[in-house]
């Protein structure tokens, strides 16, 4: 999991779409890690599948604690 990827607790893997953030390998795909899990972890939130990917992830727009995840210029 990264900043624009997660895992549910029923082992999914989830990819937010339209967010491409920055690989874990910079300072700052950590962070955008660090702000994914401070949303999403422990939380009750609402999956909308959209896609899956050719890595086999669900891509999905996420809501989260009334902070939605959107593709920019999407509502």
């Amino acid at each position: 999991a990264d900043g624009d990827t997660f895992v549910t607790t029923s082992g999914m893997t989830v990819r937010l779409a339209g967010i491409n953030a920055p690989e874990m390998t910079s300072s700052a795909g950590k962070r955008a890690k660090d702000c994914l899990e401070w949303l999403i972890e422990g939380k009750m939130i609402k999956i909308k599948l959209l896609d899956s990917d050719k890595y086999g992830r669900q891509v999905a727009q996420v809501i989260s604690h009334r902070v939605t995840c959107l593709p920019y210029g999407r509502a």
